[in-house]
């Protein structure tokens, strides 16, 4: 689109980053479906270059760089859950792959994903 072709290669990836990390660190609960169960702060860099700079002035400063710490609040959700609440989508989307990787290998009726992720 029109929008993801005038950001820079930073801005694209992110964006992008952001559903790998809610991936890591959002889950179920028995409130909301994809509830966010870690911190994460994200510290953006702005800058400008030097053909921005020489070309027009006055032009925002355009993202340049990005940092981002992540860090889980709640470890305990990886080894058990309450009732009706599921751990990680990270976990569920992994099994998921490998459930198509194994329907690709034709293994039969090998599902991974039946496995439980509980303590």
């Amino acid at each position: 689109g029109g929008a993801q072709s005038s950001m820079s290669e930073v801005e694209q990836q992110v964006l992008q980053s952001i559903p790998v990390l809610e991936a890591l660190g959002n889950a179920k609960t028995l409130r909301n479906n994809n509830s966010s169960r870690f911190g994460k702060y994200i510290e953006l860099q702005f800058g400008r270059s030097a053909a921005h700079d020489r070309s027009r002035v006055g032009t925002a400063p355009r993202l340049v760089g990005a940092y981002t710490n992540t860090y889980l609040l709640e470890k305990v959700r990886v080894i058990g859950q309450q009732r009706g609440e599921r751990n990680f989508h990270i976990f569920y989307q992994a099994l998921a792959a490998a459930n198509r990787e194994c329907d690709r290998l034709c293994l039969g009726d090998a599902q991974v994903g039946e496995v439980e992720l509980r303590g």
